[in-house]
């Protein structure tokens, strides 16, 4: 039985209720200065309501989830052979990611980490999104620990605790917003770049020298040269440090992390250019295509702008602006800061100049901004020290928690993730997919070697990550269908109501009642 009126299943309640209690205590120890046990409960609450994410939607979402769990499943037989169709029955082409055999659309990182996962979990729509649980969480002490090096435990709390509850960093592990967990990891290996880069920027040890390099490295290999942002701040900080720009060590520090940084990802670019040469082209020639072409994806110029303000408003848009003037007056470190904020401003102007706009492009950059923003709640929290304890305690504990509930914003999850406004796009995906995994399963006990006409982009895909049957969303042409009989397939097809002549000539075909709901999407 439900304790609150909301469209989300009892179980997803559960984990909204447990994230909530979380805010609130990880708050409160940290108004109590209990600043370890706080920063834990802020990991844990974290945790739960990205862990929540992994489960909320009980489907693949359509394209990129669906395509990126395809590719990992058929990784976690043939780790090192990116495919989408493992055996294609019908015609491929390179020229297309969602029809092609080889798939080299994006860097394997993270189809990696996510065959690891369905290794260990099983095909399901949850273990895909389990890296992105861990890696999303692994980002609140990383983030803690900037603001704390930066300024101070109350600045770290702040930007960890904007981090850990605000809507979009707790949405994008769904999969439901575009290039679903490609961005995120992406967004994870970049701000762990920055971390170790802030560590070594304090101490200078090789090994942060080491892992800035590593975590660069593993940027690229999820995204492509975007990875590479660290070094911007590294150069800038170099530039704005009187005392080390010119000592040749420190540039040579520079030279040897982006040497890690590049060396790492070219043995898979350089191998795959050797391996699949058509292939590498294609894919190259679209990365380029995302500069001059919106394919499909267009936008105003201010897209990504408007994408921040929509989804954090004008108080952390302001906050945002007052922190980085407070970080170069007051702040001892403020090199590190404008660094870090050239960094924030070369990602938003690199992305305006591209015509292709999505959602995710500058989310690798959205947390480096919470630091700017706890950098201002210091400041508004300070102004509250010259009154008695329990009273300056008491506002801010109130203050951050109706900041934290706001950034939550529970309407939009329930938004996207229930069926509160009529949500055809939850409704097609749950019964599609269902139907697709039941009809598959059956047929392939039935030793059934091709299932046909599956619907809309993806189906086709989900199908075979579930099942393991060779299916397609398409209705074949006769030449194909020809090649499929030659090849003595036994073949079954959804009747939509548009199937061609020679299907109903051909008694081997079993055809199939349509229960798909063909939506378009």
């Amino acid at each position: 039985m439900k304790f609150i009126d909301t469209h989300f299943s009892e179980n997803d309640v559960y984990f909204l209720a447990f994230g909530g209690i979380s805010i609130l205590l990880s708050i409160a120890l940290f108004v109590a200065q209990k600043n370890k046990l706080s920063l834990i409960i802020l990991i844990l609450g974290a945790f739960t309501l990205r862990l929540w994410m992994a489960f909320i939607d009980p489907f693949l979402n359509l394209w990129d989830e669906e395509f990126h769990a395809m590719v990992a499943r058929n990784m976690v037989d043939n780790f090192w052979q990116p495919m989408l169709y493992s055996k294609p029955l019908l015609r491929v082409s390179i020229d297309t990611w969602v029809a092609n055999h080889i798939w080299l659309h994006k860097p394997p990182l993270f189809l990696w980490q996510m065959a690891l996962s369905i290794k260990l979990f099983g095909a399901n729509y949850w273990s895909i999104r389990i890296p992105s649980v861990l890696l999303t969480t692994a980002l609140v002490p990383a983030i803690y620990r900037m603001g704390f090096l930066l300024k101070n435990k109350q600045v770290a709390f702040l930007s960890a605790l904007i981090y850990a509850f605000s809507c979009l960093m707790i949405n994008v592990v769904s999969g439901g917003i575009n290039t679903d967990q490609n961005d995120v990891v992406f967004m994870c290996y970049v701000v762990l770049s920055f971390w170790t880069f802030v560590e070594y920027a304090f101490y200078e040890k090789p090994i942060h020298l080491i892992f800035t390099g590593v975590f660069a490295a593993a940027a690229i290999l999820v995204k492509w040269l975007p990875g590479l942002l660290v070094f911007s701040a590294w150069f800038f900080w170099l530039v704005f440090s009187k005392n080390r720009r010119g000592q040749l060590r420190y540039w040579l520090h520079l030279f040897y992390a982006g040497l890690i940084a590049v060396l790492f990802p070219a043995t898979w670019f350089v191998s795959a250019y050797f391996k699949w040469p058509e292939e590498f082209a294609v894919t190259m020639n679209l990365y380029s295509k995302h500069i001059n072409d919106d394919l499909a994806h267009p936008g105003v110029w201010y897209y990504h702008f408007q994408y921040y303000y929509d989804n954090f408003g004008w108080l952390i848009i302001a906050l945002f602006f007052a922190g980085f003037i407070i970080s170069i007056i007051q702040i001892k470190y403020k090199n590190i800061f404008i660094s870090i904020f050239i960094s924030i401003l070369v990602t938003y102007l690199f992305y305006t100049s591209v015509l292709t706009r999505m959602p995710l492009m500058c989310l690798i950059v959205m947390p480096l901004t919470f630091l700017f923003v706890g950098i201002s709640g210091n400041e508004v929290l300070n102004q509250f020290s010259k009154l008695s304890y329990k009273l300056s305690a008491f506002i801010s504990f109130a203050l951050i928690s109706i900041f934290s509930f706001s950034l939550l914003n529970y309407g939009e999850i329930e938004r996207m993730h229930s069926f509160r406004d009529e949500n055809i796009y939850r409704k097609s995906c749950i019964h599609n997919q269902k139907i697709l995994i039941e009809t598959a399963t059956q047929l392939k006990i039935n030793n059934v070697d091709v299932l046909l006409n599956c619907g809309s982009i993806g189906n086709g895909i989900v199908s075979i990550y579930y099942s393991g049957l060779i299916s397609y969303d398409k209705i074949p042409s006769e030449g194909e269908f020809n090649i499929l009989r030659k090849n003595k397939m036994k073949v079954a097809i959804f009747d939509d109501g548009n199937l061609p002549e020679f299907i109903f000539k051909n008694d081997s075909i079993q055809i199939l009642p349509d229960r798909i709901m063909r939506t378009g999407m």
